[in-house]
């Protein structure tokens, strides 16, 4: 595993983390460790890409960080390109 990939994993994870904290400010209502898993699964199977972009947007929100909020309109305009998929 490369150290950008590395990141990228540690990245994934936090702002997972930081949204399954407030899920239930969005009315998320999921069994966390399903989700996680189904994150891991054939394309196919994992959840639908936009809900994903979703999950990370909010996550990065709900951080107020600013390393992370700059990230927002990123994961906005992925999750709404990939509405139609």
């Amino acid at each position: 595993m490369t150290v950008n990939m590395f990141r990228n994993l540690l990245w994934h994870c936090f702002s997972l983390n930081i949204f399954f904290a407030h899920r239930h400010q969005c009315a998320f209502d999921i069994h966390v460790d399903r989700f996680q898993a189904s994150l891991s699964l054939a394309p196919q199977d994992q959840p639908h890409p936009a809900l994903v972009d979703a999950v990370y947007l909010m996550g990065c929100y709900f951080s107020r960080s600013p390393q992370y909020t700059t990230l927002e309109s990123h994961f906005l305009k992925r999750a709404f390109a990939r509405i139609s998929e």
